[in-house]
C-alpha cells in the first residue's frame, strides 16, 4: 500500500510539475503515468473519466487525480495524487508571483510561450487520437449503434463553440441529454 501511494505522489507529482498550457495540457502526462506507466487504470477507463471528468465542475488535473488515485488506493490514494498534483502549480505561483507582473510582457517570456502553444496542442490531440483509435481497445473507442449521431453531436458541439460562442458548459450539458435520448 505505502508503494502504491508512494508511486501516486511521484507520478502526479511529475505530472504536474511537467504539464504547462492548461488544463487539456495535462492530460497526457496522467495518462503516461496512470495508464501506460503504473497501470492503475485502463485505457478505456481513462478515456471515460476524461470524459465525465470534463463534464464536472473544476480542474480535470484535480478531478482526474481524485479518480486515478481512488483507483489505485482508495480515499488515501485520491488525497495523494490530489495534493501531489496542486503542490507544484502552489509552489510556483507562491515563489513567481511576484516576477510575473515585471516579466510577463518581455518578449523573452512571450517568446518562449509561442513556442510552447503547439507542443500543448499536438499533446492534446494526440492523446485524443490515442484513446479514440487505440488497437487494444477494439480499434476504434467511439463503438455507438449511431456513429452518424457521434458526429453529428460534435459538429453540432464545435459549431456552437466556434460560431455561436455558446459556452462550452452549456454543451455539454445539451450533449449529456442528447445523448441520453438518443442512446
Amino acid at each position: 500500500m505505502l508503494d502504491t501511494l508512494w508511486n501516486l505522489f511521484i507520478g502526479f507529482l511529475r505530472a504536474g510539475n511537467l504539464s504547462f498550457g492548461g488544463g487539456g495540457a495535462i492530460i497526457p502526462l496522467i495518462k503516461t503515468e496512470s495508464v501506460d506507466q503504473y497501470h492503475w487504470v485502463t485505457l478505456h477507463q481513462f478515456s471515460d473519466a476524461v470524459a465525465i471528468d470534463s463534464s464536472l465542475p473544476g480542474p480535470i488535473a484535480t478531478n482526474l487525480a481524485g479518480y486515478v488515485g481512488f483507483q489505485a488506493a482508495s480515499w488515501l490514494g485520491a488525497l495523494v495524487s490530489i495534493l501531489a498534483v496542486i503542490a507544484p502549480t502552489i509552489l510556483i505561483l507562491i515563489w513567481a508571483q511576484k516576477y510575473v507582473e515585471r516579466y510577463a510582457q518581455t518578449k523573452p517570456v512571450k517568446a518562449v510561450l509561442a513556442g510552447v502553444r503547439p507542443v500543448i496542442s499536438a499533446l492534446i490531440l494526440y492523446v485524443a487520437f490515442d484513446m479514440a483509435c487505440n488497437p487494444s481497445m477494439g480499434a476504434l473507442l467511439i463503438k455507438t449503434p449511431l456513429d452518424a449521431a457521434t458526429l453529428a453531436i460534435a459538429a453540432a458541439a464545435a459549431l456552437a463553440i466556434f460560431k455561436f460562442k455558446v459556452h462550452p458548459g452549456f454543451v455539454i450539458i445539451g450533449s449529456l441529454l442528447v445523448g441520453m435520448v438518443i442512446w
